[in-house]
């Protein structure tokens, strides 16, 4: 369960409508999130590095978007004077049936999202850590001097993490 400061039923009351709008207004920005990690994925697959670049400009704008929505969100549970947490759930109790159903019903589907992307991105992640394991053991196999180091252009020693890898080799 989710646990949340918050403020006082007396004032607490108003913020049942704005944070409702507010879960409504994280899930649409999660929706497109995920529709930027779909196009993200494709273009990793497909080696469209332009469309990939574009994509991640627009990921980091609607983060950003999410984070001020999640700065606003936190905003309706701070209260400085009480400093107890309180449980959603029981939070959301206080309110009348149709209020509180509002309030769950948007609350699920940010949860049902974000599980959603959190799904995604776990498997898009051992995609590529994958893809680096089977570049790593490639790049041994060709290259065995180079004892598990990668270089760049100018004979740096460069971070295993596959970005770039430059091949100064004649085949």
């Amino acid at each position: 369960m989710a646990v949340l400061q918050t403020t006082t039923p007396q004032t607490a009351e108003h913020g049942a409508e704005k944070l409702c709008r507010i879960f409504d207004a994280e899930t649409a920005v999660l929706v497109i999130i995920e529709a930027l990690q779909h196009e993200i994925e494709a273009a990793v697959y497909n080696k469209r590095w332009i469309d990939f670049d574009n994509a991640q400009q627009r990921l980091t704008r609607e983060s950003g978007r999410l984070e001020m929505l999640e700065a606003e969100r936190c905003a309706i549970f701070d209260d400085a004077e009480s400093g107890r947490e309180v449980d959603f759930y029981l939070w959301a109790s206080a309110y009348p049936s149709e209020e509180r159903e509002h309030l769950l019903k948007s609350y699920r589907a940010l949860k049902r999202q974000t599980a959603k992307i959190k799904t995604a991105n776990e498997a898009f992640s051992a995609y590529l850590e994958e893809m680096q394991r089977v570049v790593a053991l490639f790049l041994d196999a060709a290259f065995p001097e180079r004892r598990g180091g990668l270089y760049g252009r100018y004979g740096k020693t460069r971070g295993a993490d596959m970005r770039r890898v430059v091949l100064d080799k004649q085949f």
